[in-house]
């Protein structure tokens, strides 16, 4: 087994030395799990990424979905048997109860177990964790019979799912959505409506891989006087399946596929519903049971959409990690130019000697292996908010950033792997150039950079009690105060602390200003606040290093400790230009005229 995705040294070091997952199968809830299983189940995952998912990379981008002559879309052939031996495994269900029949692993193993197959093949891996989150929030919400015909099969890996937000004039704006709901009676799945609408940029949303498909669309019922309501309180969410129960096909119809810069053996689709294709028990519109109750829709998925931008974080984390590697290897094998000092003088030397591609190499560690550790912290707090509810606050306060910041240096990483190559980056025939156009859909989809700005800064922060904040300021100071006494690392904590008061006394000058002008520049606020708290988990991580270790662990512990060093010397800065400028309520950008552009 070879570390060309995720390196298993530190996936062991982030899950066992750092973030102590021994304590998590401690849990009650996870009492049928021992460190023995979660190794067996990540050798089976490695050896099923590289064997099935690989070597499918190249083709899937290739040969992207299409629409045959019948109106279904075909995804490349592999991957329908990929998913089936992915099923077969059980790795569908590696996170639900057992009564589920799932694993019910902590979320901690899952998410380094998933990192393999996005590394690998993401536009494959996008599959089961749509489905996945799908399943979720039916067996959270959905009665037990929708449970029985809709989780179920999903976590069986027999069905397919998706999320159906979006549409195409409404975008990100889900306030404006405009899909119809209409009382249609009910039967032993629930209050039954008849949907019609359009939904965009679906993923999964229509394939040849499992017959059925889950879809969960947000709708809105129509009033007393068959007018939709404006706002996000009137939006309901249903259970659209292709095929209804009874082997009726449902009136879902692909109006088109879109075609992306990469991701692209992932389907992504227009679905149409209620187009009147199909009349699905005798009448038009497309049959969707209600889950909990009207006008909840929202607070509904929102379960699945915050799983989501944690997964894209993780995808964003993975195929960097991937390029980052490549680019190590790549440099350690390309001969090309020769030592500035003159003492060694000679012929070519590999490129991973010059200061500018060690830089690079440098950059690209702290971004991906940084980016990783934050998503798998988060997964930590979701195996602890079970017991401790401070877990669930900051959760809720860093998954914005667990989104966003892989997604933005991920691509970043992926930017520099293909620098590292040279001119062979920039060609097909290596694969950081297919890397970078699959990572770069991550800072867009899930919620974009800038609405994860607003999220953090609006709901997160400005209109918070505060409690999140100083549950993360305590466990930042709970850091340096372990630093005391560390030559090495001292220093470092000192930073960390004045970044700390930084970022609070930029957050007490947005508490003063009018919400229009403190919301103006959000981003520039995520940039900083994301990148204070890389610099806290850098410094965790280099804190669970042995400083007397030898051999082989001693020059992976001194790479850990370099990478913390070289994040604190060059990346921590940067956060004083953006705090700044967030705290300076800058209408450079909010205030431009149109015409001006």
């Amino acid at each position: 087994m070879s570390d060309t995705l995720i390196s298993r040294r530190d996936l062991d070091f982030l899950l066992w030395e750092w973030l102590q997952l021994d304590a998590i199968l401690t849990q009650p809830e996870y009492a049928a799990h021992d460190r023995e299983t979660v190794d067996a189940v990540l050798d089976l995952s490695a050896q099923v990424a590289e064997d099935l998912f690989l070597p499918h990379f190249k083709a899937c981008d290739q040969d992207e979905p299409r629409i045959d002559a019948e109106g279904n879309v075909r995804v490349h052939p592999s991957i329908g048997p990929v998913l089936r031996e992915y099923a077969g495994l059980g790795l569908f269900g590696m996170s639900f109860k057992e009564e589920l029949g799932g694993m019910y692993l902590p979320q901690t193993a899952v998410t380094a177990s998933q990192a393999y197959f996005m590394a690998a093949n993401v536009a494959i891996a996008a599959y089961p964790m749509l489905t996945a989150g799908n399943a979720r929030v039916i067996a959270a919400f959905g009665t037990p019979k929708q449970v029985d015909a809709f989780a179920l099969p999903q976590i069986a890996g027999t069905d397919l799912g998706t999320m159906c937000l979006s549409e195409p004039q409404a975008g990100s704006g889900l306030a404006d959505v405009r899909t119809r709901a209409e009382p249609d009676g009910a039967d032993e799945y629930g209050e039954r409506y008849r949907l019609s609408g359009n939904k965009m940029w679906i993923s999964g949303g229509d394939q040849d891989i499992t017959r059925n498909i889950i879809h969960l669309v947000l709708a809105k019922i129509p009033g007393e006087d068959g007018r939709l309501s404006d706002g996000t309180k009137a939006i309901s969410l249903f259970i659209v399946p292709k095929w209804l129960p009874g082997d009726e096909r449902n009136d879902v119809s692909v109006a088109g596929l879109n075609h992306k810069m990469g991701y692209r053996g992932t389907s992504n689709c227009l679905l149409n519903f209620g187009e009147g294709l199909h009349q699905p028990m005798g009448k038009a519109g497309a049959v969707g049971y209600l889950i909990g109750k009207g006008g909840d829709g929202l607070a509904l998925m929102f379960q699945m959409m915050n799983e989501a931008r944690i997964a894209v974080g993780l995808g964003a984390a993975a195929i960097a990690y991937r390029g980052y590697r490549q680019a190590v290897r790549y440099a350690r094998e390309r001969e090309q130019g020769r030592a500035v000092d003159p003492a060694k003088a000679g012929g070519p030397v590999a490129i991973i000697n010059h200061p500018d591609v060690q830089r690079m190499l440098l950059a690209q560690k702290v971004y991906s292996e940084g980016a990783l550790a934050l998503v798998l912290y988060c997964s930590s707090l979701v195996d602890r908010e079970h017991h401790d509810p401070d877990a669930t606050e900051l959760l809720a306060l860093l998954t914005p950033i667990a989104k966003s910041w892989p997604s933005e240096w991920g691509v970043a990483a992926n930017d520099l792997a293909i620098q590292v190559h040279g001119g062979y980056g920039y060609t097909r025939d290596f694969d950081v150039e297919q890397l970078y156009r699959d990572n770069r859909l991550n800072p867009i989809h899930e919620g974009t950079t800038g609405i994860q700005g607003l999220d953090l800064l609006g709901r997160k922060v400005l209109r918070s009690n505060g409690r999140a904040m100083a549950l993360l300021g305590a466990k930042v100071a709970d850091t340096v105060s372990r630093t005391n006494g560390n030559a090495h690392l001292a220093e470092f904590g000192e930073s960390l602390v004045e970044a700390w008061s930084r970022l609070e006394a930029t957050v007490d000058e947005l508490r003063g200003a009018p919400p229009e002008r403190a919301l103006a520049n959000a981003t520039a606020f995520m940039f900083g606040f994301g990148h204070v708290v890389m610099a806290w988990l850098w410094l965790d991580q280099a804190l669970a290093c042995d400083p007397n270790a030898t051999g082989e662990d001693a020059a992976y512990y001194a790479g850990k400790v370099r990478a913390c060093r070289f994040f604190f010397e060059c990346e921590l800065p940067k956060t004083r230009a953006w705090l700044s400028f967030a705290a300076s309520l800058s209408d450079v950008a909010s205030g431009v005229p149109a015409e001006q552009f």
